[in-house]
This record gives C-alpha cells, structure tokens and sequence, in this order.
C-alpha cells in the first residue's frame, strides 16, 4: 500500500521516510536471522546498505521498497550539514536499540518455551506437552486385512544364491512378498514350531517367539510389531520379505531387471550407545514417495544401509512421507494402492526398515502436489490448492487411507511446503495430535500448543546444498532453549554410500564427510537424546 508523505517540511517526512525503511528492513533482519534464514539475511542486508546509501546522497531517488515514495530533497542544508548528519545518526541509534528490545522479546519466547528433555521413560519433559491425548474420529475406509492376496509367479527368490522358488506357493499383499516360513527356516538351519497361537524359531542360543494374535515379535529381549502381518494359506504360515530379514539378519537383495530376490546375510554395523536422558534433539527425513528415482533398486539398497545406520546409533527419526507420486505432464500417477509391482514392493520394504531402525512416519500431504504440478514441487495445500473443507479432508483422509492399507502407520502430519491455510491447518488437527510444523510466521521457531495439538517446528532449519555447517553451528552452540529440530532431504546422502552384494553377503562404504554422520556426531558429542515428536505425551 503507498505512502503519501504529507507534511509542512518533506525534509523531516523523507528522514522519517528512510528512517523507517530501516527500522524494518533491520527487523526483519534480525528475525530471520533468529529463525537462520540465511539468503533472507542477505537480501535485507544488501537492502539495509542501499537504503543508507540512499539518505546520504544529495540527489533524486526514486525508489519503492515497501511502496514508500522518497522525494528529491537535500537532506542537510551546507551551513547545518554536521549537526543535521548527527541527529539523523543519533535517531538511528535509537531505532537499533529498539531492535534490540524486540530482539530480546523474540528470545524470551523461547525462554518460556523452556528446554525440552528426554525422561527415563522416554518421554519428553516440556512444558508444552498436551495434557490429553487427542484421538481423531475418523475411521480409516480400507485396512490392511481388506487387501486382496494372490500368487507371485513372475519373480524368482534365493537364499545364499540358492534358487528358493521351487517351494510351495509366495504370496502378494499390501505390496509385500510373503513366503512361508517353515521352508525358510529349513533352508537357514533354524528349527520350526507353531503351537497355541505362538510361533517359535530357533537355532543353538538364538530364539525367538511371534504372538500370532498381537502380531508381534519378541527377539533378544526387545519386541516389536510385525511390519506384514501372519498370513495363513494352505495351512502354512507366511511371513513378509521384511520380517523374513529382520528374524534372520539379512538383506533382501531386490534386482528389479531380472526379478529377482536374493536374501544374503546383512552387513555389520557398529552398535553406539546412546544416553538414555538428556536433550532432546529431533530429525525428520523430508519428501519420502515412490517416486521414479526412490524406485530404482540401487537407491533402496542404499537407503536400508542409510537405516541399519541409524538403528545402530540408537537415533530415533521421522520420515515426512507423501503416499502417492504424481507427474501428469509425464503421465504418471503411483498410487500405492493400486500399482502392484517389484519396484513398488522394494518400496515398502525400504519403508519397512526405516521404521525397524527407529523411523516414526507421517504424512506430508497425499501428493505434494495439484492440478498439473510434479509431486514434491508442487502445493498440495493452500488458499487455492484444495481450499474448501471437502477438498482439504479428502487430502488428509487419502493419506491415513493408504497407511492403513499398507500398515504403514503415522503419527504427525506435515503440510506441503508449510502452505496450510489457518483454516486447513484447524481441519488438520482434526486428524492429528501431532503437526510437524511451524504454527505461524511469529512463532516460526518455538513449540505451539493449541488445545490438545502440538506444533513442532524445525529451529535448526535443513541442510542447503550439503553445506551442514549452520545446524551443526546451531547443535554446538545452541541459542538459549531453541528446540534442536531440523530436517533434511536424505537423498543428499546417497551420493556418500556405496552397496555391493555377492551371493552370500553385503557390503558397503559409507564416508565420514556425509552431512547425516556429521549430524549425528554433533549430536552425541553435545549429549544431545532424539527423540520423537509422539514422545511429547503425559
């Protein structure tokens, strides 16, 4: 909106004039250097330089940042030049000491926030914490015991290089591979038994047990939840390709060319340990989707080596998933519903693993995109993306609808490009306790409870063309009770891993220099605990 500058002496309004200019322009500086947007910084900056520029030549500017008109005029007549220079410098003196009153303001928003603390029990200690556990009434339209299962014919299974299809039928469900698991356990040495609903596998000192009615798995002392579930056909059991590797030790080797599975034992991992309390630090794995490059096999088998990575630092993390990849220009559309194929299935067994290693999913959208934009590109969510109710709940509700399908469970919810509108975002929490995500432009950097919802943000903002040097800045040396939150795009870290496999074993390189090891080592060397964004609960 113009400013029309209406005053008996245009002298004072243009110093008032520029005046202001500066006293926003070294606002927002300061604000976005509290929230570390770097590029931000340097475009108010170079403005700050060219405004005072500007205030002390003698000649006509036009100009119209922030839509002010500055008018031709000598700022300082020569016989008061000095003492006109004086004042203009001393009120600016008081405009940056006001900036610094709001600047102290910004930080005492966090001060109240108060550091947020791993507890003996795993949960966070924080004073944000919702005090109810929110539980949304809708009510998935598919689950995973709806999908349909049928025969796989079309691709060839080994174990240790050992062609493994000659056995009796495999099985397809909710884009996992089931084979049963009497003949894997043969094939491996390991004995067999099923009796009164409780599956138990052994070999000298190693056991372990599957309670078929809870679906879970007890293994060296820890349990866990199947990520397939136990599928009875022919009077066999069946269990998926991923719970096949996380029993045994192995890696399913997928070569998506010749179709083919080869299960090889799984490379090492150095275990660390971690504190148990302390600090809570918190990552979140952005743009997950089954898009044409997370579909190459190569990518898989580096991202599991990614995982074990993880799961062996004891590094809790989150995995901003989109469900359905889109390109309409290239005339793709993966629905995971609906596309059954190896790719898709190598997929799901990457996404399998994560979450086996410490990896708590949610949804970043259901397309990350609208109308004819590319998934990831693209605005799912905004004033003009999917604006009304219905629209905005068929998006969400696609989301938990697929996750539920594929057992895939999710437990926060991340808007594409933080574009939700106010009145998406309150449809949003609806569905989800957890929002990974800024509240608002104002609190860009600090916890937000609003009722029994949660708003997370990232403080630490994300790793920009691999230069990991400002968060492991903010992690070294963090500003007085900032969340230690950050994200990153993880395909960065592909280009740091190398997989190769013989018949019988798996091996990998993974380089120190990799921005997610350095993470990593910044936060174990500061004493930092991860955390998830579900840990923040009574």
């Amino acid at each position: 909106m113009a400013v029309n500058i209406k005053s008996k002496d245009p002298k004072n309004s243009t110093r008032r004039a520029a005046l202001s200019l500066i006293f926003i322009t070294l606002l927002l500086l300061i604000y976005c250097h509290y929230m570390q947007h770097a590029l931000i910084q340097l475009s108010f900056c170079r403005s700050l330089v060219i405004i005072i520029y500007l205030m002390v030549k003698k000649t006509k500017y036009y100009f119209n940042t922030f839509n002010v008109i500055i008018i031709e005029r000598s700022f300082y007549k020569e016989d008061n030049n000095l003492s006109r220079f004086k004042k203009n410098f001393f009120t600016a003196i008081k405009f940056i000491c006001a900036i610094g009153v709001v600047f102290v303001i910004l930080f005492a928003c966090s001060f109240f926030q108060g550091w947020v603390n791993v507890k003996d029990d795993g949960t966070l200690a924080s004073s944000k914490t919702p005090k109810n556990v929110l539980k949304s009434k809708y009510v998935p339209k598919i689950n995973s015991s709806d999908m349909n299962v049928s025969k796989v014919s079309d691709v060839k299974f080994c174990f240790l290089g050992k062609d493994f299809s000659k056995n009796p039928s495999i099985y397809y469900k909710a884009q996992r591979y089931y084979l049963p698991l009497d003949k894997v356990c043969s094939n491996l040495g390991f004995s067999f038994d099923s009796s009164n609903g409780i599956i138990t596998i052994s070999k000298e000192d190693f056991k372990a047990s599957i309670n078929v009615s809870s679906n879970t798995l007890s293994k060296i002392s820890s349990d866990s939840k199947l990520r397939g579930e136990v599928l009875n056909e022919d009077d066999t059991v069946f269990l998926s390709v991923s719970d096949i590797e996380n029993i045994f030790d192995l890696n399913a080797d997928f070569n998506f060319k010749d179709k083919t599975i080869n299960f090889v034992h799984n490379a090492s991992f150095q275990k660390s340990d971690s504190p148990k309390t302390g600090r809570a630090a918190f990552i979140r794995l952005e743009d997950f989707g089954a898009s044409p490059y997370m579909q190459k096999d190569t990518t898989q088998k580096k991202f599991k080596v990614f995982a074990d990575f993880l799961g062996s630092n004891n590094i809790k993390f989150h995995i901003a998933w989109v469900p359905r990849y889109k390109d309409p220009e290239n005339n793709i559309d993966n629905d995971l519903l609906t596309n059954n194929s190896i790719e898709n299935v190598g997929f799901v067994n990457m996404m399998d693993r994560l979450i086996l290693n410490g990896g708590e999913l949610g949804l970043h959208g259901y397309t990350h995109q609208y109308g004819s934009e590319i998934s990831f590109e693209g605005t799912e969510l905004s004033k003009k993306a999917n604006a009304s109710e219905e629209e905005t709940r068929k998006v969400i509700e696609s989301g938990i609808d697929t996750s539920s399908a594929l057992n895939l469970p999710v437990t926060f919810y991340e808007s594409p490009h933080y574009k939700a509108t106010s009145k998406q975002l309150k449809i949003i929490e609806e569905y989800f306790q957890y929002l990974y995500q800024p509240a608002g432009i104002i609190d860009f950097t600090i916890l937000r409870r609003k009722g029994d919802n949660l708003y997370i943000p990232t403080p630490l903002s994300y790793v920009k063309d691999l230069n990991v040097k400002p968060i492991l800045r903010g992690l070294n040396h963090p500003l007085p009770y900032q969340l230690a939150s950050l994200y990153y795009h993880p395909t960065k870290e592909l280009d740091f891993i190398d997989v190769t496999f013989t018949e019988d074993k798996m091996f990998y390189t993974y380089d120190d220099n990799a921005p997610m090891k350095q993470i990593i080592k910044a936060i174990k060397d500061n004493g930092y605990v991860t955390a998830h964004v579900s840990d923040f609960r009574n």
